[in-house]
């Protein structure tokens, strides 16, 4: 969680106390980003407010890649197609 307090202070908190629910999955996850970059999050805040921030892999995405390299082939560019682009092509197409 990354925080601007009212008063302009900023502050990163690294709080695994919520992390339970998350238990029965497979991996780790730590080292993926720091107090440090919670913080340098926080300054792009405004004031009284605060961001949580989210990290998690597409494993269904490896398969592809997999394939995809042993074919020879190069990933030369990764885009994502923004979530209202998507709603729209689908209400487009309905």
């Amino acid at each position: 969680m990354a925080r601007r307090r009212a008063d302009g202070a900023v502050r990163g908190a690294l709080d695994p106390s919520g992390a339970s629910v998350f238990d029965d999955i497979e991996g780790e996850v730590g080292g993926l980003f720091s107090e440090e970059d919670l913080a340098l999050t926080a300054e792009d805040l405004v004031p009284n407010s605060s961001a949580a921030m989210l990290v998690w892999e597409d494993t269904w995405a490896a398969g592809i890649t997999g394939a995809v390299r042993r074919a020879g082939g190069e990933l030369v560019a990764h885009e994502r197609i923004p979530a209202a682009v998507v709603e729209r092509a689908y209400e487009d197409a309905a």
